[in-house]
């Protein structure tokens, strides 16, 4: 799978300036025993879009995010997030990225205020900081009147908000 992307293009507003690329992915590849699950992947995500990385079951989706957020290291390749090496400086890029899975990781038993300033508090913001930011995502992922609900009742679209709320707390 190769996706290019074009690199170094303006941003609007920006002029003349190029724009970094937010994914670097060059030559990576993976292997399982004798299965290559990532064969020569190469592609850029310029820094303020939006990018889906689209395939079949089985094509190396998973492998792939796992790659770019330091679960597993590739057999061959370099791939960069956000200017820092996945190799050399994992566990800077770790602290500059946030990932939300397929399916919501949020406590049921507690309200949506709750689970958010918990992810803050665990992530080392204070309470006070913890409960302001999560004030500002339940209101920006329109979840501000369901703030004091219990997550087993939100809606699954609700809870979905939820769990991408949690994954820009910090």
């Amino acid at each position: 799978m190769t996706v290019r992307l074009t690199r170094n293009e303006p941003r609007p507003g920006y002029a003349d300036r190029p724009a970094e690329a937010a994914i670097s992915v060059s030559g990576v590849r993976k292997r399982y025993g004798d299965r290559e699950v990532l064969r020569d992947v190469g592609f850029d995500v310029p820094t303020g879009q939006v990018f889906a990385l689209l395939g079949p079951n089985g094509a190396g989706k998973t492998t792939l995010i796992r790659v770019l957020t330091t679960l597993i290291r590739p057999d061959a390749g370099t791939a960069r997030v956000l200017g820092h090496d996945l190799r050399r400086e994992a566990p800077r890029v770790r602290e500059l990225i946030s990932v939300t899975g397929q399916y919501a990781s949020v406590d049921e038993e507690l309200t949506g205020l709750e689970n958010l300033v918990m992810i803050g508090r665990l992530l080392g913001l204070r309470k006070r900081a913890a409960t302001e930011r999560a004030g500002e995502l339940l209101a920006e992922f329109d979840l501000a009147d369901a703030a004091s609900k219990r997550v087993a009742l939100y809606s699954g679209g609700m809870r979905r908000r939820l769990d991408l709320a949690a994954g820009l707390i910090g």
